[in-house]
């Protein structure tokens, strides 16, 4: 199993919101350090690199990236969250900015706010 922290870009099987299918994409790890030390699962977000931009999307570059390299452009989904098993994930490619992260928090707050 591969040690991941919040911030943190991996590869894993992400479902569709239908639950049945899924596609292997990267995905921000946004549940913080202390729940993903104590718990089996990580709380997610897709990473895609089609979509439209809308209220919840954020642009992602290798210039968001403290670490690690995207193969093109990309949209954080920030409305796209998910709890995975750590155990499906498959490698860690990278992980963004604080000031990225801190973008991610922001659209997330919009959809419960």
């Amino acid at each position: 199993m591969i040690n991941l922290e919040q911030r943190d870009i991996a590869l894993v099987n992400f479902p569709f919101s239908n639950q049945i299918q899924v596609k292997f994409r990267p995905v921000v790890i946004i549940s913080n350090n202390s729940y993903n030390k104590s718990s089996d699962d990580l709380l997610c977000i897709a990473v895609s690199s089609v979509g439209n931009e809308n209220n919840y999307n954020l642009s992602l570059k290798n210039n968001d990236l403290v670490s690690g390299n995207l193969k093109e452009e990309s949209k954080i989904k920030c409305d796209t969250i998910t709890l995975i098993e750590k155990e499906l994930f498959k490698k860690k490619i990278g992980t963004v900015t604080p000031a990225i992260f801190e973008k991610v928090k922001e659209r997330i707050n919009k959809l419960i706010s």
